[in-house]
């Protein structure tokens, strides 16, 4: 597995990162609904209004992009996956010896191509989405904490005790 997360490094980064900046502008827009119910943009009168509805839309226009984009790398990692997994068992399966090749069945043989390799491909997938995951709960951490220092300690306490 190692090896083919090594040839894959560049498709996993660009999901992770192309995700935690989607995160990212997903957990602005709570920061944004600060800014306007504590009037910050009031000494700007209506151009502050102005600007606070285009940074809403710069948000979810990110939010949309790098989600998108995410995804695309996902079926990539997929499909690259399969790809280089399929490609070394054919090898092998092709320089072993007749008397070798013949001891299995071809259910055997079928088994190994359909199921094995979805399970491989459902681990690194796996793998993947646990540091997703775990991006996703720092980039929302900090947004829910410069919020409000309270308010962030009782969505912690309140999740670790569900």
């Amino acid at each position: 597995m190692k090896k083919y997360l090594y040839k894959l490094r560049g498709i996993i980064f660009a999901k992770i990162s192309c995700a935690v900046i989607s995160i990212a502008a997903l957990a602005a827009i709570p920061y944004l609904n600060k800014l306007l119910f504590d009037q910050k943009f009031k000494i700007w009168g209506d151009y502050g209004i102005l600007l606070l509805i285009g940074l809403y839309i710069l948000v979810y226009i990110i939010n949309s992009v790098f989600e998108y984009i995410s995804q695309r790398n996902a079926w990539k990692l997929d499909w690259k996956f399969n790809l280089l997994i399929k490609d070394d068992l054919f090898h092998a399966l092709l320089n072993q010896p007749y008397r070798e090749f013949a001891k299995k069945s071809q259910g055997e043989y079928l088994s190994l191509f359909t199921n094995d390799i979805g399970v491989a491909s459902q681990y690194i997938s796996s793998c993947v989405a646990v540091v997703q995951t775990a991006m996703q709960i720092f980039v929302y951490g900090v947004f829910i904490f410069s919020l409000n220092l309270y308010i962030g300690l009782v969505i912690v306490v309140g999740t670790l005790l569900a």
